[in-house]
């Protein structure tokens, strides 16, 4: 019996995509419905799918396969692209957050570098590698592109509209339910 390979390829990396689609989804889902701010969610959210998109370029630019293993790495690290910019909205100055951003995205990149000492071309390699670009541009975006949405967007919310704008939330999803 013949069996094709390249299908059974294509559609695990289709699995993977979706997987990532998914994960993109919820985290937007969940930043909006735990964010007291609409708008610096919604910028957040842009910058996920930025993210992962020059983070495919980029491993693609380093003549690395775009493949299930590759695309794992992305798809574990699509919580973390957020992080980023959540930081960066819960300061006033920017210069207060750089230092730790960078510091945070260092340590995670230092965790996972024994994984690259391993002896030959495993897996586990591949995937802290993409995972580790990802982490490179999920800095580097929010700190180029956020920056002068900081002076737009008003930073300081009152916390009894905060807590009046989420007690009307929960109330209506309870509601709901």
């Amino acid at each position: 019996i013949l069996h094709n390979m390249g299908e059974e390829l294509q559609s695990s990396i289709n699995q993977i995509i979706a997987g990532i689609i998914s994960a993109i989804i919820v985290v937007s889902l969940f930043l909006l419905l735990s964010s007291g701010d609409i708008l610096k969610s919604i910028i957040t959210i842009i910058t996920i799918p930025i993210t992962t998109g020059v983070t495919i370029v980029i491993i693609s630019l380093l003549n690395k396969q775009i493949d299930i293993v590759t695309l794992t790495g992305v798809g574990v690290g699509i919580g973390i692209i957020a992080d980023s910019a959540i930081i960066i909205f819960s300061e006033d100055n920017f210069s207060h957050v750089i230092k730790p951003l960078l510091v945070s995205t260092a340590t995670t990149i230092i965790a996972i570098t024994p994984i690259f000492f391993l002896q030959g071309q495993n897996l586990l390699g591949i995937i802290a590698e993409s995972f580790s670009i990802l982490i490179i541009i999920s800095f580097v975006i929010p700190v180029i592109f956020l920056p002068p949405f900081l002076s737009v967007i008003p930073q300081k919310v009152k916390k009894k509209e905060t807590l009046k704008k989420h007690k009307h939330i929960i109330n209506k999803m309870v509601s709901f339910l």
